[in-house]
């Protein structure tokens, strides 16, 4: 839990102000949802675009909605990766079983 909200605290302070090229929190904040980020990126930046947009931000409109739509997308990839570190686990811990039991009996 406290992994997912480090991202989408991260996320949205990189994306919650105007800024000109790549931030460090926002790199950051991408480091830490991989893998999960990868094959998300395109709906990411799809989502997130829409929410630049509609804020109005180009033109100094408020911040606060992108940075919610970040924080949300990435907390997301946050709880995928999680699914997908305790669906490794399971699977590592039910092969080390496996194996111990077959070793066991010869």
């Amino acid at each position: 839990m406290t992994y997912v909200l480090a991202v989408a605290v991260l996320a949205g302070i990189a994306w919650g102000h105007d800024h000109s090229g790549f931030d460090p929190i926002e790199a950051t904040a991408l480091a830490l949802v991989m893998p999960a980020v990868v094959p998300a990126l395109p709906v990411i930046y799809f989502v997130g675009a829409i929410a630049w947009r509609l804020s109005g931000a180009p033109d100094n409109g408020p911040m606060w909605p992108v940075a919610v739509t970040f924080a949300v997308l990435l907390g997301a990839c946050a709880c995928i990766n999680l699914l997908l570190l305790r669906a490794w686990s399971t699977r590592r811990r039910a092969r080390r079983q496996g194996h111990s039991q077959t070793t066991s009996v010869a």
